[in-house]
């Protein structure tokens, strides 16, 4: 049995409605999808939860090994953690083999807390 194109394009439209009427009886529902994060917004979140966690576990202030093992816990290869150190507001700095929380790096946790908290 060979079904035309006129006979397809009949059961689409058919299918269609019947869906259509069936959703606006409730008898199917649409699959609720959860709407995707932005990428930013997941690289946020896992910057303030390194600097919440430096903050809150270890008073902003960490040896250079820590700041690699804390780093890793989080996700970050070592060598993505310089990032944290650069620009015209850093979030971390430098003092000898201490890596610290900058006023800036402390705003920053206070400025995500209640997105990211919890």
């Amino acid at each position: 049995m060979e079904i035309t194109t006129q006979q397809q394009d009949r059961l689409r439209r058919a299918h269609a409605d019947t869906t259509a009427v069936l959703k606006e009886l409730g008898v199917i529902e649409e699959p609720s999808v959860k709407p995707v994060e932005p990428q930013w917004q997941r690289d946020t979140a896992r910057q303030w939860g390194l600097m919440n966690d430096l903050a809150a576990d270890h008073a902003g202030d960490v040896g250079s090994d820590g700041w690699v093992r804390l780093g890793r816990q989080h996700g970050y290869d070592p060598r993505g953690l310089g990032g944290f150190f650069v620009g015209s507001q850093p979030l971390m700095a430098s003092q000898g083999e201490r890596r610290v929380l900058t006023e800036h790096g402390r705003r920053f946790i206070e400025r995500w807390r209640a997105d990211f908290e919890g």
